[in-house]
């Protein structure tokens, strides 16, 4: 047995499922001789819902598993580097990606035969923005073997940047001597039309990012109509076959109804024949036997008669 196979297999079914299954893979472990296997996978625990939901949303949405890691990265690096525009844009792609990834596990959980409450979808989240702040927590997501519900850490919750510069001003540099410095105003007007064309791009940039998101939800949902409608139209189709296989077995019984109707009256009719059949039989024999005692009567009369017309003529000859 494969440990890691034995570990996905497990981590895939529904949270009801996972410890009968565990205890049948560690008996196998146990009957292939493998005992340290055996304790490794009794090992295993249960995840709660919301754990059990990420794995799912990992196994079924690879690429999007990996958009979040990536984004997980950008936000370290942001916060390392100090960027605050930078922060406010890819913060702002946080909320909107872990909150549609949370949707998605929901989706995908109540596929699998269970309701998942807001309150689940809270602690997925919790769990997606734990895979973003922490790479060891990113990775162990990854895997799709989540069995516990784990929390944030790392960097400020999403839309936080850090207040150590400000985000529209740097550190003033010594000019050399006989050079003039800008004024105040002009680099202050410098700095807010930097920051208003970050902040343009950035809007455009979400906007850009919010649309692919709705197409592609468009797409799955055109795609779910599709379905829907292919199974309403299998579903007419089969109320129309179940239709008339009705009429047909109605038909049918009518006609078997008329037959057992019929053949009752036929019954009741050989009845009676047999009836005066019987009784015409027991006359016959009453005939019969009446015939017969007659005939033995006549029988013996004639015996009788032969015999006394034998002794007169021997009475004769004498």
């Amino acid at each position: 047995m494969d440990w890691d196979r034995v570990a996905d297999d497990l981590y895939a079914l529904p949270p009801d499922e996972f410890t009968a299954a565990r205890e049948k893979f560690a008996s196998a472990a146990v009957k292939a001789g493998d005992k340290a296997l055996a304790k490794r996978i009794r090992a295993l625990r249960k995840p709660p819902l919301a754990a059990w939901a990420s794995n799912l949303l990992v196994r079924a949405q690879p690429d999007e598993a990996q958009a979040l890691l990536e984004l997980g990265r950008a936000l370290r690096q942001a916060h390392q580097d100090v960027a605050p525009d930078l922060l406010r844009r890819l913060s702002a792609q946080q909320r909107q990606l872990t909150a549609a990834l949370a949707r998605q596990a929901q989706a995908l959980a109540r596929r699998e035969g269970h309701a998942v409450t807001d309150q689940v979808v809270h602690e997925v989240q919790g769990i997606l923005h734990a895979a973003l702040a922490d790479p060891e927590a990113g990775d162990e997501w990854a895997r799709g073997r989540l069995s516990r519900n784990i929390s944030a850490s790392g960097f400020p919750a999403a839309g936080t940047a850090p207040a150590a510069i400000s985000p529209d001003r740097k550190p003033a540099a010594r000019k050399p001597a006989g050079k003039k410095e800008p004024s105040t105003a002009a680099a202050e007007r410098t700095t807010d039309k930097a920051q208003k064309a970050d902040e343009k791009r950035a809007r455009e940039q979400a906007a850009r990012e919010a649309r692919a998101r709705l197409e592609a939800e468009l797409r799955q949902a055109r795609r779910e109509a599709e379905d829907a409608d292919r199974a309403k139209r299998d579903a007419e189709k089969e109320r129309a076959s179940g239709e008339r296989a009705l009429s047909h077995a109605e038909e049918r019984r009518e006609r078997a109804r008329h037959q057992v109707a019929d053949l009752a009256d036929r019954l009741r009719d050989a009845e009676g024949e047999r009836d005066e059949a019987e009784e015409a039989a027991k006359r016959a024999r009453d005939r019969l036997r009446f015939a017969e005692r007659t005939a033995r009567e006549a029988r013996s009369a004639a015996d009788a008669a032969a015999e006394r017309t034998e002794e007169l003529a021997r009475r004769l000859r004498d």
